[in-house]
């Protein structure tokens, strides 16, 4: 059921490992080195994007790994997953800001549809670069107006004007997409 590494002196650590017959999970792949544990490059890349786009829940469970583990094994380029969580961040940071719901990107399956569409259509190296400053632009900006403190319902409303046409107020959206 279980293998035991026993650690050499009271002060090392002893180590259980589940067989893989008893594990119902499949193992993330590491390689043994002198140092201990050496990580996959790609893995932790992906990881890193994750975690730093500000909108995620800031965790990187065991199936995300996998999932990444998943997009290396298929040929899918590092820049190409980066690409896509860019573009779900700003789209989500966009969403927020336009009183979507304020739920944050649970797992990296939700980038899973963007990587396909961003294989089928690469983006510029330029245009990621302006992604990269919109995301950044688009974090400060929400964490400026969630911080403002509470909304009328989930949406956040732009101070009203009065429309010239009908008399109704109307809403104006955060979002400027020539800027």
């Amino acid at each position: 059921m279980c293998t035991i590494r026993s650690g050499t002196n009271q002060y090392a650590r002893t180590c259980f490992e589940i067989r893989d017959e008893y594990w119902p999970y499949r193992r993330t792949q590491e390689v043994e080195g002198a140092d201990g544990p050496v990580r996959n490059a790609y893995v932790d890349a992906i990881k890193s994007s994750f975690v730093a786009t500000g909108c995620t829940i800031g965790k990187f469970s065991a199936r995300d790994a996998q999932l990444a583990q998943d997009l290396q094994q298929r040929g899918i380029l590092l820049e190409i997953v980066q690409d896509a969580i860019l573009m779900g961040a700003a789209r989500k940071y966009i969403s927020w800001l336009n009183g979507g719901a304020p739920q944050p990107i649970g797992s990296l399956v939700y980038f899973a549809t963007l990587v396909s569409e961003i294989q089928e259509r690469p983006l510029p190296a330029d245009y990621r670069e302006y992604l990269r400053k919109k995301v950044a632009q688009l974090a400060k900006t929400w964490a400026k107006e969630s911080a403002k403190g509470p909304k009328n319902g989930d949406a956040q409303i732009c101070p009203a004007r009065k429309s010239s046409n009908s008399g109704l107020y109307t809403r104006r959206f955060l979002w400027d997409a020539g800027s």
